[in-house]
């Protein structure tokens, strides 16, 4: 009974161990072989650890490019700028800054 519960224990601290590894995988990073290098031979120092857990963490998200500001759910910027009529001047708009109602405003002003 005793081998059991060390058994358990075991395989419950080595899951604990490997949370940066297992966070580098779920999220299809693509420097998931690095984050379980780091945590397989350093995660041990804690310092490493908390090192290989921020990579894990960070490295799964893509960042959007800048324009828009709004990403679809997989991370990719998408283009939410529509063209606008002739007589407004200019080409596009864009929801960024004070939305569309103010674009809209703008265009009646000038």
């Amino acid at each position: 009974m005793e081998g059991v519960f060390s058994l358990i224990f075991a395989l419950f601290a080595l899951s604990i161990y490997f949370v940066p590894t297992i966070i580098a995988f779920f999220n299809n990073s693509k420097n998931a072989l690095g984050v379980f290098v780091i945590n397989l031979m350093f995660g041990w120092t804690v310092l490493f650890w908390v090192v290989a857990f921020i990579w894990a963490c960070a490295s799964g998200r893509e960042k959007p490019e800048s324009g828009s500001g709004f990403a679809d759910n997989e991370g990719r910027q998408k283009d939410y700028r529509e063209p606008l009529p002739p007589e407004s001047g200019s080409g596009f708009a864009s929801n960024k800054g004070e939305g569309w109602i103010g674009l809209k405003n703008r265009q009646k002003a000038k």
